[in-house]
């Protein structure tokens, strides 16, 4: 079969399956969602284009929301600038070589005296929001560098059991997105302890794809090269800055307002 031939075939079942979870979100009379293509097929690609499976996705995704109204109030770019401003997270502008988009936390410069447990995940969940609205992120997934430097006692305190389940249920069942790598670097003995507390909660799956650098950036380059990483990470480029990121952000506000207004009918205000 021509390249061309098997696009064509390929295009000719993506339209199929589109309808076919649009159909299925339709049956859930409870649910209010957008129902355009590049809405759906956000859940089809992390879910390898399985509606049913999709349509469970979708519908964790706005359980886990209503049930947790205090992580996703006030869900706008504009509510976090604090956090952003303290150049805590965002995305990288290049990508793995298998295309992943490269999405980068610093745990430790979390400020706890100025912004709660919440915003950091409501802050974090809005990158991932953005990141996923571009299809080659939705193809390709996500990989993470968690950097943990400064991450100490008084952020361990934030994090209640309640707060970390939430966070793992996201990232393993409930995120439109496939994280195929999270890298720690700089991580502590304190964070081991922590680590070995939640492991029991981790998936198989994603315990494969955990990786523990340290200090050693030459062991995070055998994942992700030098060439594209900033020098924070013994990468080739400048220091990390996520000035590009919110900027972009911001310009977004608009769709995260419209997004605000979906999910299951007893939770939309």
């Amino acid at each position: 079969m021509s390249d061309a031939i098997h696009n064509k075939h390929q295009m000719k079942n993506r339209y199929r399956e589109i309808q076919i979870l649009r159909n299925l979100v339709k049956g859930d009379s409870d649910l209010v969602t957008p129902l355009d293509d590049g809405f759906l097929l956000k859940f089809l690609h992390a879910r390898k284009f399985d509606p049913e499976r999709a349509l469970h996705l979708l519908q964790k995704y706005y359980r886990l929301r209503a049930a947790n109204p205090t992580l996703f109030y006030n869900f706008l770019p504009s509510a976090v600038n604090d956090v952003f401003t303290d150049n805590i997270q965002g995305f990288l502008l290049h990508r793995t070589s298998s295309g992943a988009a490269i999405f980068v936390f610093r745990a430790g410069l979390w400020n706890t005296s100025k912004y709660d447990a919440n915003e950091i995940f409501r802050t974090n969940m809005m990158c991932l929001e953005m990141a996923v609205r571009d299809t080659v992120t939705q193809e390709n997934g996500i990989a993470a560098i968690i950097d943990l430097r400064g991450f100490g006692l008084c952020h361990f305190r934030q994090l209640s059991p309640n707060h970390t389940r939430q966070i793992i249920s996201l990232i393993q069942d409930c995120f439109p997105a496939r994280f195929n790598a999270i890298h720690f670097v700089n991580e502590s003995n304190l964070f081991g302890v922590m680590f070995n507390l939640v492991k029991p909660l981790l998936s198989e799956k994603l315990k494969k794809r955990i990786h523990f650098h340290g200090t050693n950036f030459r062991s995070l380059h055998q994942h992700i090269p030098a060439d594209i990483l900033p020098s924070d990470y013994g990468g080739n480029l400048d220091l990390f800055s996520n000035k590009t990121w919110y900027s972009n952000m911001r310009k977004s506000e608009d769709f995260f307002n419209r997004n605000n207004r979906y999910g299951y009918k007893n939770s939309i205000k």
